[in-house]
């Protein structure tokens, strides 16, 4: 089973992302923004409040305290962690369920994959979405109907550091949701064909290239059509 992230500010498009991934029979999404929905259900339910869009909760929290967390880097990754810790125990069921049914690939989407990811599967590929900042917001208020957004402090006060480009593959998504729903096809036809040529080779260790069908070969080759 071959487990990926997809994380990236809010209104990058992460969750969209993962929901084109799972388009395809052979994945499943996990977005852990749902399963810490569960978590907060079952042991804090007497301490959060609706959001105003939307079906969320947020923990009662005062806008000071908002601040406080939000701005420091030591609190702000404590917490995310305590987060990360509770969630698991429901994307672990998730995780279970998912194997039971086949899934080749398994999608946990995630803002603060970075700090967190240790909590999760070990995963086999990161892919961080990017978006032009008048897009991010805007997508933001169709979904919030705000721009305004919590979760943007710990990016931009910096107390959140993102992924590197060179630590993980970056998906621009500046386009329609069409073009991005092909760079999603393009992800999974990807993984599930490297992995199969993975399998081929561990499995047949004789052969010594995998090449394009087209590809005319001498008679007696080694080599392997795909």
């Amino acid at each position: 089973m071959i487990f990926i992230g997809v994380t990236g500010k809010s209104g990058s498009g992460k969750t969209l992302f993962g929901d084109m991934l799972a388009q395809d029979d052979r994945v499943d999404v996990i977005h852990v923004d749902a399963e810490w929905e569960k978590a907060k259900s079952k042991y804090f339910s007497w301490f959060t409040k609706k959001m105003p869009k939307g079906d969320n909760t947020k923990i009662k929290t005062s806008s000071s305290m908002d601040k406080f967390i939000f701005t420091n880097k030591f609190v702000f990754g404590m917490v995310e962690r305590i987060r990360a810790r509770m969630a698991k125990k429901f994307i672990d069921q998730k995780i279970e369920e998912f194997e039971k049914a086949g899934k080749e690939i398994i999608v946990i989407d995630d803002a603060y994959l970075k700090y967190v990811a240790k909590y999760y599967q070990p995963f086999d590929r990161i892919y961080l979405l990017k978006r032009k900042l008048e897009l991010r917001e805007e997508g933001k208020k169709q979904r919030d109907g705000s721009s305004n957004n919590i979760n943007d402090m710990a990016h931009n006060k910096g107390t959140y550091e993102e992924y590197s480009d060179e630590e993980v593959d970056v998906v621009i998504n500046n386009g329609t949701k069409e073009e991005l729903a092909q760079k999603a096809k393009k992800v999974i036809n990807d993984l599930l064909r490297n992995s199969f040529l993975d399998e081929i080779k561990e499995k047949t260790p004789d052969i010594h290239h995998i090449i394009p069908k087209e590809t005319q070969l001498p008679e007696n080759s080694k080599d392997f059509y795909i």
